[in-house]
């Protein structure tokens, strides 16, 4: 398992457990059997500056990370908050990471994000989905794609 940690990311991660105790209905909707026991510590890592960002593509080499892009500002993002929270959870051999897009404009800009909440899936360092709104199901089938890459080998170039 991978979990990248900034100082930062602290003031998140309990904003996040926050956000997922202020929902309990969709966090215990997802909480069914988690894939591994330490899945009740795995949580959403901040992503606040470049260093945190090539962390997060390296660590794509080894294991899929989902990421999520928001803002502070947005209700459908605070809305799906706890639902990202509940499968970063469940599924702990995955990388779940948020990177606030007011932070983080020119990554983002980069990305060409353009809707909140959006969310990718990178392996292997690249982005290799993308999902846009904060619905529930297209979101959990994200993440089991997501699932489905980790036995993806890296592409010869």
């Amino acid at each position: 398992m991978v979990v990248l940690r900034t100082a930062a990311a602290e003031a998140t991660l309990a904003a996040t457990a926050a956000s997922a105790a202020a929902a309990p209905a969709a966090a215990a909707a997802l909480a069914a059997p988690a894939a591994a026991p330490s899945a009740a510590h795995h949580q959403v890592v901040a992503l606040r500056n470049e260093e945190d960002w090539r962390m997060m593509l390296q660590a794509s080499m080894e294991t899929p990370a989902v990421v999520k892009f928001d803002a502070a500002w947005c209700a459908p993002c605070r809305a799906v908050a706890p639902v990202f929270a509940a499968l970063c959870a469940r599924h702990s051999h995955l990388l779940f990471a948020r990177l606030d897009v007011d932070e983080m404009e020119e990554c983002a800009t980069e990305l060409r994000i353009t809707t909140m909440p959006t969310f990718c899936v990178f392996r292997h360092g690249k982005r290799v989905e993308t999902l846009s709104g904060a619905e529930r199901a297209p979101l959990m089938a994200l993440v089991e794609r997501a699932v489905a890459r980790l036995e993806t080998p890296k592409a010869e170039p």
